[in-house]
């Protein structure tokens, strides 16, 4: 397959993005109850001329690249297979990679590299319930270039961030065709690190944290063929250590007035009631 992908703006760096991308997908049924499937991916994004962002003040440094109007070549690969082992049992795994490179910016995202592992599962435990779990890792690596003197780049950044998460879920029919309740549990978590070089023995930033945990419970009560009563309650805990927030106060820094912010940390309590009418 070939994609193109074209964008028109105005008041940017660069008044149009081009993006043309040549792919491969190949699908595969081994028996009856596995299913693979393969796809690569190779892309090129040219741009018109780079230019100063207009009405900024003092005019941004000619050398920058931002990352969505930069030059980029991205190359991907995809693989997917899901297997039924069992007529209850349902089982699916993938794996995304995808680099970019974006060799002529010399200040800005120089480079980019992700990885994506995920694996789910359904579960026919009974005629009336179900069991649904996932599991996933992310992580996403890329390098940047900067100026502190505002001309040719003088420091250089990595950053590693990982992402994994897990979730549960269960749903059971109380009354045949009438009334079915379910729950789902979701956990995630985050991990950020930042190393720069600017030729001096600086040790790295501390890590970025964040923590979400999320439940959600649930009932539906047909009323009729046409109308559902739908009932929720959803719960959601968010903990988050960023280094560059906390214990920053606005005149912490010399020459720079900050908000005096924390780190966002919240706790919800959520209760939905709704009607559901279909025609």
């Amino acid at each position: 397959g070939y994609d193109h992908d074209r964008h028109e703006r105005t008041r940017q760096e660069v008044n149009t993005t081009r993006e043309n991308t040549v792919w491969g997908k190949l699908s595969k049924r081994a028996r009856e109850n596995v299913d693979l499937s393969m796809k690569f991916a190779h892309a090129e994004r040219n741009n018109s001329p780079y230019k100063t962002a207009p009405d900024v003040d003092p005019e941004q440094n000619p050398l920058l690249r931002k990352y969505n109007l930069a030059d980029r070549t991205r190359n991907s690969a995809e693989f997917h297979a899901s297997v039924i082992p069992h007529e209850r049992v349902s089982l699916g795994v993938a794996v995304d990679f995808a680099r970019d490179d974006y060799s002529r910016s010399q200040l800005g995202l120089t480079d980019a590299y992700e990885l994506g592992l995920n694996a789910d599962a359904s579960v026919l435990l009974t005629e009336k319930t179900s069991v649904h779990l996932f599991v996933g890792r992310e992580r996403i690596r890329s390098k940047q270039a900067g100026s502190q003197s505002g001309s040719i780049p003088d420091w250089f950044a990595r950053n590693d961030d990982t992402i994994t998460s897990a979730g549960i879920g269960i749903a059971h029919q109380l009354i045949a065709d009438k009334l079915d309740v379910g729950a789902d549990y979701v956990t995630i978590r985050s991990t950020g690190k930042n190393d720069v070089d600017s030729g001096t023995p600086d040790p790295p930033f501390p890590d970025l944290k964040t923590d979400l945990d999320s439940l959600k419970l649930y009932a539906n009560y047909r009323l009729r063929e046409d109308m559902t009563l739908h009932a929720a309650y959803w719960y959601e805990n968010y903990n988050s250590n960023d280094w560059h927030l906390n214990g920053v106060a606005p005149d912490t820094i010399s020459n720079v007035l900050s908000f005096g912010e924390d780190s966002p940390d919240y706790e919800i309590h959520v209760v939905t009631l709704s009607l559901r009418y279909r025609f």
